[in-house]
């Protein structure tokens, strides 16, 4: 799971909770493909009220419960949640009509669904099947008898913090509510802004920032980047392939892989030999100072397109 997926999910259910029903003051919450691939959305329901669950098809961290049949959820009753969240699933589920359909089922009343889907980039596997826009999401909820309070492609809140809700995948988040259902006027993502950005004006914003960043090197020495996600791919664009060495990630699903014809080491590989190369961390926001601090305590100096 990448960060802005998770922030997504975040946002949604703190921007909706107020409608959501509550039995005896819990609010139940079911998650559709919940394993533990590089994150879950389960720290979002921390608070005692939530009570969560994980659902997926294989056994595995953060899975809960494993249903016999993969789209006739028999063990789980009829209205038993108040709340279903799905991030980074439907892409692979073959016969998605009849999951929104089981999920409209086990709904309770006013019950609300969290999709969250990728509308782009590569097949990640030989199970992906789709990328959805806002409005295929749309049509899945409204095939379930469902009402849509929101749908969007790269859906970003108002918020001076851009870059910590984009990513290559470009997002395609639903809001959808089973009767009855709350009259809700405002949305959750005032606006859309996509990746890749290539000539647009976001483009210029990181030739900068990366121009800024690396003239803080106190030594010229050949460059590593931390973080092979979209942010990275603009900024190895920028620098030249030439010009880079390698991509550094904690992702284990990363690590052993190409990304952009350049191998993706892991830190442990990285810290033996990291005083030969400057190092400038390629990843959003939070995660840039989470890594600049991770860095620091390993010895080992960077550089970062944000914070300070």
């Amino acid at each position: 799971m990448h960060l802005s997926s998770y922030k997504k999910m975040a946002h949604m259910v703190s921007f909706y909770e107020q409608f959501f029903p509550e039995d005896n003051g819990i609010i139940k919450v079911l998650d559709v493909g919940s394993c533990d691939k590089g994150g879950t959305y389960r720290e979002i329901f921390a608070d005692p009220r939530y009570s969560y669950t994980g659902l997926d098809i294989h056994e595995g961290s953060n899975v809960d419960f494993v249903p016999k049949a993969v789209y006739d959820w028999k063990e789980i009753e009829d209205e038993s949640f108040d709340i279903v969240i799905s991030g980074q699933t439907f892409e692979y589920i073959e016969y998605p009509w009849l999951t929104i359909k089981e999920i409209k089922r086990i709904l309770k009343p006013s019950g609300f669904c969290f999709i969250i889907v990728p509308s782009s980039v590569y097949y990640g596997a030989s199970s992906d099947c789709y990328r959805y826009y806002a409005e295929g999401l749309s049509a899945l909820a409204k095939w379930a008898d469902m009402k849509v309070h929101h749908a969007s492609v790269g859906g970003v809140p108002e918020t001076d913090d851009v870059i910590e809700w984009l990513s290559e995948w470009n997002d395609t988040c639903l809001a959808a509510q089973k009767s009855p259902c709350n009259d809700i006027k405002d949305e959750p993502f005032k606006k859309e802004i996509r990746v890749p950005i290539n000539d647009s004006s976001m483009y210029s914003f990181f030739r900068e920032k990366v121009k800024d960043a690396c003239n803080q090197f106190t030594e010229k020495k050949p460059i590593v980047l931390f973080g092979a996600g979209w942010v990275g791919d603009t900024v190895l664009e920028i620098l030249g392939s030439d010009n880079v060495c390698f991509f550094v990630d904690n992702s284990s699903i990363k690590i052993g892989t190409e990304r952009k014809g350049k191998k993706v080491i892991s830190l442990q590989i990285y810290k033996k030999d990291s005083a030969r190369y400057n190092c400038l961390v390629t990843a959003s926001g939070h995660a840039s100072l989470a890594i600049k601090e991770n860095l620091r305590l390993e010895g080992i100096e960077c550089q970062t397109l944000f914070g300070e």
